[in-house]
């Protein structure tokens, strides 16, 4: 197949989840301590770019998710605890998931001394209650650079499965790369940045506002649309997709 074949315009594709994992896995062996954040924000090339990008979405996000020390945040795709940094301090219980094994044991390693932390290994489609019930109800949820990798059906499924584990009083961001026209695939696409092959799906911020609507919004949330997270387009540094966010709760408890 030709690197053309491999971009998919408009067209629904599932990708391969073990090529994705074998990917993540391989993040996971680049791990450098002095730069925890490089091997899952991509910017192998430009380190300082990773520091800032993950500066400027916490600066913007953790106000919005009042955090007052009683909340349990459900941290799904959490890599190697990246949000787990900074929301700890102002947590009652913390719970990071993700599929690949390499980061769960790099977060591991450095929140071992964290007695109101956990760091589990599941692909991100079994999240329900029958699987995470142990841990009771949430009341944070943060789903930061995640969809991108699940097809439509998985996705769907966690959704569905997050609603199941929701408490009465829950705020849920989640972050996105989206494509800023038709939806985008890249199915085994060789990236030179990455020295990899790298599989993604970008969707569309109307194709993820209805989905969204459908799934919460009939399910007692106030969902709002997502909206740029950068406005410098140097924070962006991609042609065809831009980072989108949203935030949304079941309460009054809304973000501005």
């Amino acid at each position: 197949m030709t690197q053309d074949s491999k971009r998919i315009i408009s067209k629904h594709v599932d990708l391969d989840k073990n090529s994705m994992l074998k990917f993540f896995d391989s993040r996971g062996a680049q791990f450098d301590e002095m730069n925890p954040y490089v091997s899952i924000l991509y910017q192998d090339h430009d380190k300082d770019l990773a520091i800032i990008r993950d500066h400027h979405e916490k600066d913007i996000i953790t106000p919005l998710l009042h955090l007052n020390g009683k909340q349990h945040l459900l941290d799904i795709g959490c890599g190697v605890g990246r949000w787990a940094d900074t929301a700890l301090p102002s947590l009652d219980f913390y719970l990071g998931l993700d599929f690949s094994e390499s980061l769960i044991k790099l977060a591991l390693n450095r929140f071992q001394s964290q007695d109101k932390t956990q760091f589990i290994v599941m692909d991100a489609k079994n999240v329900s209650q029958c699987t995470l019930g142990k841990y009771g109800f949430f009341d944070r949820i943060i789903i930061s650079g995640v969809l991108i990798y699940m097809n439509d059906k998985e996705m769907e499924q966690m959704l569905r499965g997050i609603l199941e584990l929701c408490s009465k009083d829950t705020l849920i961001y989640i972050r996105e790369p989206l494509a800023h026209e038709a939806r985008l695939t890249l199915n085994e696409y060789w990236s030179n940045e990455l020295n990899s092959s790298y599989s993604a799906i970008y969707r569309t911020a109307a194709e993820m506002n209805h989905l969204l609507a459908d799934i919460f919004g009939s399910s007692g949330f106030n969902v709002k649309k997502f909206k740029p997270l950068y406005t410098d387009q140097l924070l962006n540094n991609r042609l065809e997709t831009s980072q989108f966010f949203t935030v949304f709760s079941n309460t009054n408890t809304e973000a501005e």
